[in-house]
């Protein structure tokens, strides 16, 4: 789920509410895949999708 003070920020920024939302939760896939990377050492993506 989205954190949501992610988007409020981003809306804060003179966004619209769907890009701010869009934008913070692909944030947090990026920071997630970050953390998981540095757990098991930068494996690569394997799944499909974008």
């Amino acid at each position: 789920m989205t954190k949501w003070n992610k988007v409020v920020t981003n809306m804060g920024r003179g966004m619209d509410p769907m890009s701010a939302y869009n934008r913070a939760e692909r944030e947090e896939r990026e920071e997630h895949r970050k953390r998981m990377e540095r757990l098991r050492g930068a494996k690569p993506e394997r799944r499909g999708g974008r």
